[in-house]
């Protein structure tokens, strides 16, 4: 078979998963063409194996099974054990749930050998074996060594849920169906409803014997957290800089979380997307002007930052000399100003262990007040240690 196109609805792969989509958009090319009068469609394994080639039938299956229980589509079992197949029927949109499969031939197909229309004697052929062999099935009993398939524990750990948590559930869940001696069609469906059940009883429980607290000082973010950013594709300097402005505004708040990780991810999610739409990059890197000034965004984003509107003004000055001495070039003058802004706001209130570290150490003190003085006009301007890590 040539090579061919599936065009399917993204806002069905969103709401009912990638796989179901797949099935839904090939049932609806079978629909074009062998769809009877009543809305019933025969598709045999066969059929279904030729149009989508890279699943096994076990996957197509528990597809299918998944569109049905998610109400939009209505199966029959049909055919016989040489030829197995089934007819199918979209449910329309005024339907609110998903027919139960049932071994029987549905009346309409039943009452008229011409009622499936394929448009060759094959299908009056099909028809026959559909009155001779009504019940038909492709349920069976739990296997002795039943193990999910990788596309179910793929779907499963999309929602976010371990697959150590969903590896410990299979052996419960084997034990369970052997013993109670019942047939399904797709264990492997009845198996990805099983754990979301089970995942969603384990969440709520976690988080009734969690207490909401403030934020702290020493507070960092996880390393998950960290990695789903990062996967984002947000710059990790971006993302160690934002620590200190997320400590200090809910710091001041003394709001109370039961994860502040959450709400840190999403609080970077939203300055990234701000950063990246208002901040220009250019292309080729430049020495800073003279008389360089930041983009009235980088005041947008201190202000986001909260950080007082005088101080972003204070750091102009010696922001400028500093990087126009040292003779360096950037593609964002702008970026470098928004990350030493969120340095030295961050090390303006002495907040322990976050932000930037400071790689030069203050010398020991000195008691006579002459010589403090001069100390102190000297740290004060040839202190560069804000720039260390930009």
């Amino acid at each position: 078979m040539g090579d061919y196109s599936i065009h399917f609805s993204a806002n069905l792969a969103r709401s009912h998963g990638l796989e179901q989509a797949i099935a839904f958009a090939v049932m609806q090319q079978f629909q074009a063409f062998r769809q009877n009068k009543n809305g019933w469609i025969l598709i045999s394994d066969d059929d279904w194996t030729s149009k989508l080639p890279f699943w096994t039938i076990e996957t197509i299956h528990s597809s299918l099974n998944q569109l049905r229980v998610q109400g939009l589509i209505e199966i029959h079992q049909a055919g016989n054990t040489l030829n197995p197949k089934c007819l199918y029927r979209i449910v329309k949109k005024t339907s609110t749930s998903g027919l139960p499969i049932v071994n029987s031939i549905p009346p309409q197909a039943s009452g008229n050998r011409n009622a499936i229309g394929t448009g060759n004697t094959t299908g009056n052929t099909n028809n026959t074996n559909l009155q001779q062999n009504p019940t038909f099935s492709r349920s069976g009993p739990m296997p002795e060594q039943w193990h999910p398939d990788p596309h179910v524990i793929q779907q499963l750990t999309r929602l976010g849920i371990p697959e150590n948590f969903i590896q410990e559930a299979i052996p419960e869940f084997v034990t369970y169906w052997k013993e109670s001696g019942k047939h399904a069609i797709s264990w492997g469906a009845k198996f990805q409803e099983r754990v979301r059940k089970l995942w969603m009883e384990h969440e709520t429980k976690v988080a009734s014997n969690k207490i909401p607290a403030p934020i702290t000082k020493e507070w960092q973010p996880s390393q998950d957290a960290r990695d789903i950013l990062i996967r984002d594709g947000i710059d990790p300097e971006f993302i160690k800089d934002s620590v200190a402005e997320f400590l200090l505004y809910w710091m001041e708040r003394g709001s109370a979380e039961i994860t502040w990780n959450n709400k840190f991810v999403s609080h970077i999610r939203h300055q990234w997307q701000k950063f990246c739409s208002t901040i220009e990059h250019s292309t080729n890197p430049t020495r800073i002007p003279k008389n360089w000034q930041p983009s009235p965004e980088c005041f947008d984003i201190a202000r986001m930052a909260q950080i007082d509107v005088e101080f972003v003004k204070e750091q102009i000055k010696p922001f400028v000399l500093y990087w126009s001495d040292s003779n360096q070039t950037s593609t964002s003058w702008n970026t470098k100003f928004v990350q030493h802004l969120k340095w030295s706001w961050a090390k303006r209130h002495q907040l322990d262990n976050i932000g930037q570290s400071v790689s030069h150490e203050k010398g020991s003190a000195h008691h006579q007040s002459g010589h403090t003085a001069n100390q102190s006009f000297i740290e004060r301007h040839q202190d560069t240690s804000w720039a260390d890590e930009l």
